[in-house]
């Protein structure tokens, strides 16, 4: 079908379908010779999700990761739920103002009253919305151990690890986690996630022939994250608001049986891990002690290599990749 037959099926305008696919959110079924789009079902289909994503004010962005990775939903529809109730309590504090200014208001001299107003009682730049959801970052930590068909005992055990973490006064690190998913853009979870689960996929899948390879690799890479400023910058950034969090939640004992329960790819993400980090750890604190003690005086108080030295380590990797993918 043409544009205009897809138009009139969808209820969105020529110049949105054009605004959609120049966004990459729409990609027609076929380009004809002559420069013109056709459209199938599936398109129709498409441009009905993308139209009642909008319809919720759903953001652009939210949309393109959505549709490119469905799994993802949950945590960008829930972002979107902040937002939309913050905007609602904007308004509310406004109404509530201008009912104020209107109670207020004398019949005479009105001009002398108005000039008193400053509105400096109107605080509406720090709104705090509590939508906590364990969800988004179980979600967030684990879909990249799971199986897009999951069977019934698999979801019995991500329902069982969404009911345990709903509880922020054990799982306070789950709180501190979800306010940083809540504060970064959607592009910003994507990268984080990509780069994430390249590594994880990666590791998971080697075998132990391949750990002296990946040892020398990732030598050259963390010594390569102490001398970037960028990295140590980024390290710095988001030590306390998601490197601790993401590492306490994964260690927390109750959490860690359920996620190897949960995939084997998560067991077997540890069983290849733990031998690669030992071997860099041991050379950190031996012939490489010189750039371990450089890292410490550029952190400073960001780092706990001694009780947490797996995990921290695959966060200085990780912050290197990311970098590395935006040169």
């Amino acid at each position: 079908m043409k544009i205009k037959e897809l138009s009139e099926q969808t209820g969105v305008s020529r110049r949105n379908i054009h605004f959609y696919i120049d966004e990459g959110l729409l990609k027609p079924a076929k380009v004809g010779s002559n420069g013109y789009f056709e459209f199938d079902d599936n398109n129709v289909k498409q441009l009905k999700l993308i139209k009642g994503f909008r319809d919720l004010d759903v953001p652009i962005s939210s949309i393109k990761i959505i549709l490119k990775a469905p799994g993802s939903t949950r945590v960008y529809l829930r972002r979107a739920v902040v937002a939309k109730r913050r905007e609602l309590e904007i308004s509310r504090r406004k109404i509530d103002y201008i009912e104020t200014i209107l109670n207020n208001l004398p019949v005479h001299k009105t001009s002398d009253y108005l000039n008193t107003l400053t509105f400096d009682d109107l605080d509406i730049d720090h709104i705090e919305i509590d939508a906590y959801d364990s969800r988004v970052v179980n979600h967030f930590l684990f879909r990249m151990f799971t199986h897009k068909n999951q069977s019934e005992y698999q979801l019995y055990i991500v329902k069982k690890l969404n009911d345990i973490t709903s509880n922020t006064n054990e799982f306070k690190d789950y709180r501190i986690l979800f306010d940083y998913l809540c504060s970064i853009s959607d592009e910003t979870i994507d990268d984080i996630y990509s780069t994430r689960f390249k590594h994880f996929k990666e590791i998971g899948g080697c075998s132990k022939e391949d750990y002296p390879k990946y040892v020398e690799q990732y030598k050259k890479e963390i010594i390569s994250f102490v001398n970037t400023k960028e990295c140590i910058d980024e390290w710095n950034e988001v030590y306390h608001k998601m490197i601790v969090p993401s590492l306490n939640i994964y260690g927390h004992p109750k959490i860690n049986e359920l996620a190897k329960e949960l995939s084997y790819k998560y067991r077997e993400y540890q069983m290849n891990s733990f031998p690669i980090l030992e071997m860099l750890y041991s050379w950190l604190t031996n012939e490489g002690i010189e750039t371990y003690q450089l890292l410490k005086e550029k952190v400073k108080d960001n780092l706990d290599l001694e009780m947490l030295y797996h995990g921290q380590i695959i966060n200085m990797l990780l912050i290197f990749e990311a970098y590395k993918e935006k040169k």
